[in-house]
Protein backbone atom coordinates (compact mmCIF):
# COMPACT_ATOMS: atom_id res chain seq x y z
CA UNK A 1 0.00 0.00 0.00
CA UNK A 2 2.99 2.35 0.47
CA UNK A 3 3.52 2.07 -2.88
CA UNK A 4 0.24 2.55 -3.87
CA UNK A 5 0.29 5.62 -2.05
CA UNK A 6 3.46 7.17 -2.92
CA UNK A 7 2.29 6.55 -6.58
CA UNK A 8 -1.30 8.50 -5.65
CA UNK A 9 0.66 11.18 -4.41
CA UNK A 10 2.94 11.73 -7.03
CA UNK A 11 -0.10 12.08 -9.30
CA UNK A 12 -1.91 14.39 -7.35
CA UNK A 13 0.63 16.92 -7.04
CA UNK A 14 1.48 16.44 -10.96
CA UNK A 15 -2.19 17.27 -11.00
CA UNK A 16 -1.91 20.23 -8.57
CA UNK A 17 0.29 22.55 -10.74
CA UNK A 18 -2.18 22.16 -13.99
CA UNK A 19 -4.65 23.19 -11.89
CA UNK A 20 -3.58 25.28 -9.27
CA UNK A 21 -6.89 27.48 -8.96
CA UNK A 22 -8.59 23.57 -8.21
CA UNK A 23 -9.89 23.62 -4.80
CA UNK A 24 -10.65 19.88 -5.03
CA UNK A 25 -6.91 19.08 -6.40
CA UNK A 26 -5.78 20.85 -3.88
CA UNK A 27 -8.15 19.04 -1.19
CA UNK A 28 -7.14 15.80 -2.77
CA UNK A 29 -3.15 16.32 -2.36
CA UNK A 30 -4.33 16.98 1.19
CA UNK A 31 -5.69 13.79 1.75
CA UNK A 32 -2.36 12.38 -0.22
CA UNK A 33 -0.12 14.14 1.97
CA UNK A 34 -2.16 13.14 5.38
CA UNK A 35 -1.70 9.31 4.09
CA UNK A 36 2.23 9.62 4.20
CA UNK A 37 1.86 11.15 7.20
CA UNK A 38 3.41 15.06 5.99
CA UNK A 39 0.87 16.74 8.23
CA UNK A 40 2.66 20.24 7.74
CA UNK A 41 1.96 19.91 4.08
CA UNK A 42 -1.14 18.84 4.05
CA UNK A 43 -2.38 21.67 6.33
CA UNK A 44 -1.00 23.83 3.83
CA UNK A 45 -2.80 22.25 0.80
CA UNK A 46 -6.30 22.40 2.81
CA UNK A 47 -5.66 25.67 3.83
CA UNK A 48 -4.95 26.45 -0.21
CA UNK A 49 -8.07 24.47 -0.95
CA UNK A 50 -10.21 26.34 1.89
CA UNK A 51 -8.75 29.93 0.32
CA UNK A 52 -10.20 28.60 -3.04
CA UNK A 53 -13.38 27.82 -1.66
CA UNK A 54 -14.42 28.71 1.60
CA UNK A 55 -18.02 27.09 1.64
CA UNK A 56 -16.86 23.29 1.23
CA UNK A 57 -17.43 21.71 4.58
CA UNK A 58 -15.20 18.77 3.55
CA UNK A 59 -11.62 21.19 3.45
CA UNK A 60 -12.65 22.63 6.82
CA UNK A 61 -13.66 18.78 8.26
CA UNK A 62 -9.97 17.43 6.71
CA UNK A 63 -8.36 20.28 8.32
CA UNK A 64 -9.74 19.47 11.44
CA UNK A 65 -8.49 16.10 10.85
CA UNK A 66 -5.22 17.09 10.25
CA UNK A 67 -4.88 19.80 13.30
CA UNK A 68 -5.92 16.79 15.81
CA UNK A 69 -3.30 14.44 14.58
CA UNK A 70 -0.80 17.97 15.22
CA UNK A 71 -2.68 17.77 18.72
CA UNK A 72 -3.74 21.48 17.54
CA UNK A 73 -7.55 21.18 19.62
CA UNK A 74 -7.95 24.81 18.95
CA UNK A 75 -7.32 25.03 15.17
CA UNK A 76 -8.92 21.05 14.80
CA UNK A 77 -12.52 22.79 16.84
CA UNK A 78 -12.20 25.79 14.82
CA UNK A 79 -12.05 24.12 11.81
CA UNK A 80 -15.21 21.11 12.56
CA UNK A 81 -17.33 23.64 13.63
CA UNK A 82 -17.14 25.39 10.68
CA UNK A 83 -17.50 22.36 8.93
CA UNK A 84 -20.96 21.11 10.95
CA UNK A 85 -22.12 24.87 10.46
CA UNK A 86 -21.58 24.47 6.67
CA UNK A 87 -23.05 21.06 6.36
CA UNK A 88 -25.28 20.24 9.56
CA UNK A 89 -25.18 16.77 8.00
CA UNK A 90 -21.75 15.43 7.94
CA UNK A 91 -21.56 13.09 11.01
CA UNK A 92 -17.95 11.80 10.43
CA UNK A 93 -17.56 16.08 11.33
CA UNK A 94 -19.56 15.31 14.32
CA UNK A 95 -17.74 12.16 15.44
CA UNK A 96 -14.25 14.20 15.48
CA UNK A 97 -15.62 17.31 17.19
CA UNK A 98 -16.71 15.01 19.91
CA UNK A 99 -13.17 13.60 20.09
CA UNK A 100 -11.88 17.11 20.15
CA UNK A 101 -14.48 18.48 22.32
CA UNK A 102 -13.38 15.09 24.97
CA UNK A 103 -9.89 15.59 24.76
CA UNK A 104 -10.20 19.41 25.82
CA UNK A 105 -12.38 18.26 28.87
CA UNK A 106 -15.81 19.54 27.55
CA UNK A 107 -17.28 16.43 27.74
CA UNK A 108 -20.60 17.34 27.73
CA UNK A 109 -20.39 18.88 24.52
CA UNK A 110 -18.74 15.43 23.83
CA UNK A 111 -21.64 13.61 24.48
CA UNK A 112 -24.06 16.14 22.39
CA UNK A 113 -21.45 15.53 19.11
CA UNK A 114 -21.52 11.87 19.19
CA UNK A 115 -25.27 12.17 20.12
CA UNK A 116 -25.42 14.34 16.80
CA UNK A 117 -23.35 11.70 14.60
CA UNK A 118 -25.49 8.82 15.74
CA UNK A 119 -28.64 10.41 15.00
CA UNK A 120 -26.94 11.01 11.44
CA UNK A 121 -25.46 7.97 11.13
CA UNK A 122 -27.11 4.95 12.90
CA UNK A 123 -24.68 2.04 11.91
CA UNK A 124 -21.64 3.47 13.76
CA UNK A 125 -20.25 1.33 15.98
CA UNK A 126 -17.30 3.48 16.58
CA UNK A 127 -19.52 6.12 17.87
CA UNK A 128 -21.34 4.01 20.04
CA UNK A 129 -18.40 2.78 21.43
CA UNK A 130 -16.95 6.43 22.21
CA UNK A 131 -20.78 7.51 23.51
CA UNK A 132 -20.67 4.56 25.43
CA UNK A 133 -17.15 5.82 27.45
CA UNK A 134 -18.58 9.03 27.93
CA UNK A 135 -21.75 7.81 29.43
CA UNK A 136 -19.37 5.65 31.86
CA UNK A 137 -17.76 8.31 32.86
CA UNK A 138 -20.84 10.90 34.11
CA UNK A 139 -22.33 7.94 36.03
CA UNK A 140 -24.76 6.56 33.54
CA UNK A 141 -24.13 3.04 33.25
CA UNK A 142 -26.93 1.77 32.09
CA UNK A 143 -27.56 3.72 28.57
CA UNK A 144 -23.54 3.07 28.64
CA UNK A 145 -23.89 -0.52 29.00
CA UNK A 146 -26.43 -1.01 26.02
CA UNK A 147 -24.61 1.20 23.71
CA UNK A 148 -21.32 -0.86 24.48
CA UNK A 149 -23.23 -3.96 23.66
CA UNK A 150 -24.16 -2.27 20.24
CA UNK A 151 -20.51 -1.33 19.99
CA UNK A 152 -19.65 -4.55 20.61
CA UNK A 153 -22.00 -6.45 18.72
CA UNK A 154 -20.78 -3.65 15.79
CA UNK A 155 -17.28 -5.45 15.98
CA UNK A 156 -15.34 -2.74 18.03
CA UNK A 157 -12.80 -4.91 19.90
CA UNK A 158 -12.43 -2.55 22.47
CA UNK A 159 -16.14 -2.26 23.16
CA UNK A 160 -16.14 -6.38 23.32
CA UNK A 161 -13.40 -6.73 25.83
CA UNK A 162 -15.51 -4.00 27.75
CA UNK A 163 -18.62 -4.96 27.92
CA UNK A 164 -17.12 -9.00 28.96
CA UNK A 165 -15.68 -7.39 31.91
CA UNK A 166 -19.12 -5.19 32.77
CA UNK A 167 -20.67 -8.93 32.79
CA UNK A 168 -18.17 -10.26 34.53
CA UNK A 169 -18.73 -7.66 37.64
CA UNK A 170 -22.21 -6.44 36.51
CA UNK A 171 -21.33 -3.35 36.27
CA UNK A 172 -24.32 -1.61 34.62
CA UNK A 173 -25.51 -5.13 33.17
CA UNK A 174 -26.69 -7.89 35.09
CA UNK A 175 -23.82 -10.27 36.17
CA UNK A 176 -23.34 -13.19 34.29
Amino acid sequence: QEEDAALALSELRNAAPLGPQDAEARLNLARGLYRIGDLDAAVEECRAAIKLNASDPQAYAQLGVLLMAKQDWRGASAALKEAVRLDSTMAQAHYSLGIVQYTTGNVKAAIESYRQALELQPNFPDGRYRLALLLKLVNRGEEAAQLMEQAATGGVPQAQFFLGNAYKSGQGVQKN
